[in-house]
């Protein structure tokens, strides 16, 4: 653990970023390593985080989720 905030930005300079993948899809570990690229030509740019598919599947997952939220407002709206 960083005791000062130098030993902390050592630490992000310096170390590799451990990311515990058991609870992470591997498209999500895939994108927060490429977001904390620490070389700048090499980091997702937003196009590309946009269009990965870790994106991909969370937008179809939200737009479910709305739809099944809509349905349900209606289903009770209609019950009364």
């Amino acid at each position: 653990m960083e005791k000062t905030l130098l030993d902390l930005v050592h630490s992000i300079k310096h170390n590799k970023l451990k990311i515990d993948k058991n609870n992470l899809s591997p498209d999500c570990v895939d994108v927060i390593t490429r977001l904390l690229e620490k070389n700048q030509e090499k980091r997702i740019s937003c196009e590309e985080l946009l269009a990965h598919p870790w994106f991909a599947s969370a937008k179809t997952e939200s737009m479910q989720i709305t739809t099944t939220a809509q349905n349900y407002d209606a289903l009770q709206h209609i019950a009364e």
